[in-house]
């Protein structure tokens, strides 16, 4: 009788994790017409409360910038390229 209310809670507190993991930051992914982050060519905003925003299109290269939900403080901002089926990191342009 104990073995089923153990996996029940084992379960339960799995779930609660992942929950609270997933919401650690806000992303919001900017994109760029190219390399030099200039011309934005769209948004995709994921939010803390777990919905998501988008608006213009995607492209090869986007800034990101990462948001504490606990208390909305900076937690990152890196510029990207999508190279071969990934985004590998770049050096952001000075004053991107």
């Amino acid at each position: 009788m104990k073995e089923p209310v153990r996996v029940a809670f084992l379960f339960a507190l799995l779930l609660i994790a992942s929950s609270a993991y997933a919401l650690i930051w806000e992303v919001d992914y900017t994109y760029y017409s190219d390399g030099t982050f200039t011309t934005s060519v769209g948004e995709q905003d994921f939010l803390c409360d777990g919905s998501e925003t988008e608006y213009g299109s995607t492209s090869d290269w986007r800034v990101r910038n990462r948001t504490y939900c606990e208390d909305g403080q900076p937690a990152g901002h890196a510029c990207q390229e999508f190279v071969n089926g990934s985004w590998n990191f770049v050096t952001c342009p000075p004053g991107v």
